[in-house]
């Protein structure tokens, strides 16, 4: 028998942006957008060599293409099946999108297909050596009820079993949230400090628990909600994967009051599906 898990994404970007502005990212990968929205969509997702994988990346407004970037970062972590035991291990896969990004660079050249941006070409290369950044956080499910998560930046997971939270990672408290997350850059030079800031952690589940992964603005949203003695979670739950607006009518009113912040809003809700033949 093979595993599966179920999964639905949602997001917005942010106020006054549209769809094709939004830099934030999911895996297994969402389809292209054909109209206000991209999202949001479900799959299930069957265990290859015994491991399901997902994953939430959150490109910055401060480089160029960081949205581009975020998907392969994604893309690149989900197609490695190396195991993953220490900060070393994840390292290396992000080196390893890194040497990818550098061909997808000169394959997208003024001396290739098209140019990565409408800048004048001295502008776009002066552009571009800034690099592009994300944050990430990823996990890999095993079939022995075991997972692992890898992060870096503020992009969360969230576990949840019966009805309770029970762990967050990488971020533990609300307050531990700040406007200067370590990023993940395209530029090997702003890396520096990479393997300092990867957090790995290894844990068991359970077939009824749910996991939510989430980027900054929701992720901070979640835990103050919690520690205030509220269920964020049950509200999340709460939400229709049938009807995209119901997400972006929350994280409208959240932004409203003040208790979320206005930036691009992604969620990944998981549980787990009966096992297949």
């Amino acid at each position: 028998m093979r595993m599966r898990f179920h999964m639905c994404a949602f997001s917005v970007p942010k106020r006054d942006a549209t769809v094709s502005e939004n830099q934030d990212s999911v895996a297994p990968k969402a389809p292209r957008p054909h109209g206000r929205h991209d999202f949001p969509w479900s799959k299930d997702v069957t265990a290859k060599q015994g491991r399901v994988f997902f994953g939430i990346a959150d490109g910055a407004t401060e480089g160029v293409h960081s949205g581009a970037w975020a998907a392969l970062t994604l893309r690149c972590l989900g197609r490695s099946f190396a195991e993953i035991f220490r900060p070393n291990d994840f390292e290396e896969l992000l080196h390893k999108t890194g040497r990818v990004w550098s061909r997808y660079k000169q394959i997208r050249s003024k001396n290739g297909s098209r140019p990565l941006t409408l800048l004048p070409k001295w502008l776009e290369e002066e552009t571009l050596d800034r690099g592009a950044f994300t944050t990430a956080c990823v996990a890999w499910f095993c079939e022995n009820n075991r997972w692992t998560t890898a992060s870096i930046g503020d992009s969360c997971v969230f576990q949840e079993r019966g009805g309770e939270l029970i762990y967050s990672s990488p971020i533990k408290e609300s307050r531990q949230f700040h406007s200067s997350p370590f990023l993940f850059s395209s530029q090997p030079a702003s890396n520096q400090n990479l393997l300092d800031n990867i957090h790995i952690e290894h844990r068991d589940w359970e077939k009824s628990d749910r996991f939510y992964f989430a980027t900054d603005a929701l992720a901070c949203w979640i835990l103050r909600q919690h520690e205030d003695g509220k269920f964020p979670l049950r509200k999340i739950n709460g939400i229709d994967d049938c009807y995209p607006q119901e997400f972006s009518e929350f994280v409208s009113m959240e932004r409203e009051t003040g208790s979320m912040r206005n930036d691009d809003t992604t969620l990944i809700r998981v549980q787990f599906a009966p096992e297949i033949r």
